[in-house]
Formats: structure tokens, sequence, C-alpha cells
């Protein structure tokens, strides 16, 4: 990891990185007519990081620190290596993090690393090894199996613990309130985007009715009831990673995520060179992707 201002120090006050644009432009340009473009080029290792230097416009300084660190093929890695002295960048293992004990609840003194585990299966690094590793866990198709999911989710906010989701954005969703309710009736500006559930509103909770979001649920009989399965969770609330772009003056910080949007069908299309829809390649996409849970749920 890098701070911005070290990796980009044009945007280290900028709320939003337009060379996070321009560097896509770039590789999508030399993966279509550069130096990517044939399939046999893009297993040259020292070529693409000389591409996403390129893309990236970085200067020479940050390139020679992310040769130094990585090699300029990237073969050098900090699983058993270490960041050279005086380079700016992170290692996992030197990044301290609180993380809960899954079995006592505790927060305990750990690092990133330890947050990260090992991937269990080469072939799915969705499944991690650690004690205190974070997981992926995809969103299912059936209601029974999405019920269960929302219930970890429930369960881990319960403890106060941050829960990251993988959400698909149509913009043309999003309303006055800072509400994405509904699927949109046309495919706007989207793609992916990960942040963080911050709360929830559920409806149907047996003896209860709605335990509103943005109100502190102690009770232990609410939030146990809360996990019935008669229960509808309505919408989930998330930390607005967008700065004040995309907000609305009632609900800056945060947007609604509704579940009659994350459940779709919405319109996932290709974009021409603006970044806008292609409305004859589209296909039917859900979406709610997955969250990244703390270990325990």
């Amino acid at each position: 990891m890098m701070d911005e201002g070290a990796f980009i120090p044009e945007e280290a006050d900028a709320i939003l990185s337009n060379r996070q644009a321009a560097a896509v432009k770039a590789m999508n340009e030399s993966l279509a007519n550069g130096a990517l473009k044939a399939p046999e080029s893009r297993t040259n290792k020292a070529l693409v990081r000389s591409e996403l230097n390129k893309a990236w416009a970085l200067s020479d300084a940050v390139v020679a620190n992310l040769d130094k660190t990585f090699g300029p093929d990237g073969d050098k890695t900090l699983d058993v290596g270490s960041v050279p002295e005086g380079v700016p960048i992170y290692s996992a293992k030197t990044l301290p993090a609180k993380l809960q004990n899954p079995t006592t609840k505790a927060l305990e003194d750990h690092t990133l690393a330890d947050a990260i585990g090992t991937p269990r299966f080469e072939w799915n690094p969705d499944y991690r090894n650690g004690t205190y590793a974070w997981g992926v866990t995809r969103y299912p198709t059936s209601a029974t199996e999405r019920r269960s999911f929302q219930k970890r989710v429930q369960r881990a906010l319960h403890d106060n613990q941050p829960v990251v989701v993988s959400w698909y954005v149509d913009f043309n969703a999003l309303n006055a309130q800072g509400q994405f309710a509904k699927p949109p009736t046309k495919p706007g500006s989207q793609g992916g985007h990960m942040t963080i559930i911050m709360d929830y509103q559920v409806n149907n909770v047996p003896g209860f009715g709605t335990l509103p979001a943005g109100v502190l649920e102690t009770r232990p009989e609410a939030l146990a009831a809360a996990l019935d399965d008669a229960t509808t969770i309505e919408f989930f609330r998330i930390k607005n990673s967008w700065g004040n772009y995309h907000s609305v003056p009632t609900t800056i910080g945060y947007h609604d995520l509704y579940m009659e949007y994350m459940n779709g069908p919405i319109s996932e299309c290709e974009t021409d060179a603006n970044e806008e829809p292609i409305l004859d390649k589209c296909h039917p996409g859900v979406p709610l992707q997955d969250v990244v849970l703390p270990a325990g749920y």
C-alpha cells in the first residue's frame, strides 16, 4: 500500500481521481491498438509494468521505488521480501490492525496481514486460511440462501464489525434522497464499486415491526428478532466513498441500497469511449455481488 500523495502527488488532496480514469483509457488503448494488442505481449511482465507506468503517468521516482520493491517485472513480492529502506510503501505485515477474536469477540492487536490471511485454494482466493482472516461470500440465488447471507451481515453489524460490500452501480438509479431504490428504466453511468456497510433497516421483525436505520438498537431481544427468517431487509446503508460527489444535502456521507435495487435485475452494459452505456450490448445482472466478512461470520 502507498499513500496517494506518494503514488500520485498531484492528487494528494483530490476528492476524486482523474488519473484513474485516464489510466483505464490508456490501458484499454494499449490492449486494443498498442503495445499490449498481441496476446503474447501480455505475458511479458516487464512490458506490462512499463505500460502501467505510462498509463498512470508515474514519475521517475515512483517508478524507481516500485522497481526497488517489486522488480521491473513484478517478480518480487512482500510475502517473502521487505520494503527497501526509504521507500514509501507499506507492507501488510507492518500495518497494525484491531481485529476481533472470532471466539471471544474481543478486539486484539494484529496486522493487516492477519486480516488478509493466505489463500486456502490456489484456484479460488475467496477462501482464506488464518484465525483472523476475512473472507469473501458471494451473493446466492435462492431466497432461503439470500436470507442466510443477510443474517451473516446482520450479525457482524450487531457486533459493530464493518462489512465490505461489492456491488454494481448504475447512477440512473440514484434519486434525490441519496437512495438506490430500484432498477432504473434506462441504463446510465455504471460500474463495479466496493464500500462499507454501516447500518440497515429491517421490516416485519416479530414483536417489533420496523427497526429503522440511523437509530442505535441495543435491546438484545430486538437484535435477536431482527435475525428471524420472517424479517425483510429494506435497505443497507453504506458509507459514501465518492466524497461530495453523487451526494445530496440530506444524506451527505451515506447512501441507502434498497434490496429492490440490489436484487435487480439491472442492465449491465458495455461502454463506449466516453464510458456511456452501449444500449444494444447489455445483459441482465444482479447488483449485489458479494461481501467481505470478518473472521467468525
